[in-house]
């Protein structure tokens, strides 16, 4: 089974107008409700491709009631634990004019029995899983004070103690997150899938060349990443194989609509083809096929759109 873990999912709120008048009344043209965080977007796409998923992650409030409504409604299975504090957050997105501008809510606050029990539901799973952990992390207690106050996690630290419950179940780790990309490699994911902002804050420079992004990327794989997917947006992305190997693709042309999803989905598809061919080079033209797609979609692209953009590929070749 693949599992993908969303610590702080939401609803994504997306409308679309011809022109924002702030402190005015705007009447918007469009609108759109779906289920969001970066793990449920990688459910989403392996369910698209008939790859069997479970979402995990964490749920509050009544706006949880929603997101799980949305899920099901799309076929995809999840295990959320519900928290007592807050509320699943709803992230807002305005495109107009060509330009999305997003507010993203908090979020719950996640109590250590909470925590715990996802920890538990890592530590249950076994070799023949996978795990996918993507995505930003709200604010953890991991304990209280003598005085009784809360002491937080640091989302390095909460995100690391997901890993290591899952490398002692010997459970298939990818990681998409962009906190605590130095260390996380030291826990020799199969997959680690930084963005070019992601790798540039871990080196702390300013990243932009192919040759950069190839030579960083390989350092994270000397540091013990199995697997380097890197997502570079219009410019395509890299892969360095486990074998040292270099894959290079540009990204497919089209009309970007929306870059929202589109990494999630290239690393869903990559995941799930390299699960079923074991060829890095098939997973790999599959991943990036599938993020293109998505970019050129208001949502996450279908098996129909997926497919259409590599016969046109193939058919100009």
């Amino acid at each position: 089974m693949i599992y993908t873990v969303t610590p702080n999912p939401s609803l994504d709120y997306t409308v679309v107008t011809p022109d924002v008048m702030i402190g005015r009344l705007n009447r918007v043209g469009d609108e759109h409700i779906y289920p969001g965080g970066k793990g449920i977007n990688v459910s989403t796409m392996l369910a698209t491709l008939g790859i069997p998923t479970v979402a995990l992650g964490f749920v509050a409030g009544e706006t949880a009631n929603m997101l799980l409504c949305q899920l099901e409604s799309r076929h995809i299975s999840s295990d959320f634990i519900r928290c007592a504090e807050g509320m699943t957050r709803v992230v807002f997105r305005i495109r107009s004019g060509g330009v999305t501008t997003q507010l993203n809510g908090a979020g719950p606050t996640i109590r250590p029995n909470e925590y715990i029990q996802l920890i538990m539901q890592i530590d249950a799973m076994s070799e023949d899983d996978c795990i996918i952990i993507s995505g930003s992390v709200p604010p953890i207690i991991g304990g209280y004070d003598v005085d009784g106050e809360p002491e937080y996690m640091s989302p390095v630290d909460a995100i690391c103690k997901m890993c290591d419950t899952a490398c002692k179940r010997g459970v298939r780790l990818v990681v998409d997150t962009s906190v605590g990309l130095r260390e996380i490699v030291k826990r020799h994911p199969f997959v680690i899938k930084p963005n070019l902002e992601e790798l540039s804050n871990a080196f702390e420079t300013d990243i932009t060349s192919i040759d950069d992004v190839i030579a960083y990327g390989k350092q994270l794989k000397d540091e013990g990443a199995v697997n380097v997917l890197i997502s570079m947006g219009e410019k395509g992305a890299v892969l360095i194989d486990e074998t040292g190997n270099v894959h290079i693709k540009e990204a497919y042309k089209g009309t970007v609509v929306n870059e929202v999803c589109a990494g999630d989905a290239m690393l869903a598809a990559f995941v799930a083809e390299y699960g079923t061919s074991h060829d890095y080079e098939k997973a790999f033209k599959m991943g990036v096929a599938t993020g293109s797609a998505t970019a050129f979609c208001d949502s996450l692209a279908t098996n129909d759109e997926i497919r259409r953009l590599l016969d046109d590929a193939d058919n100009q070749n």
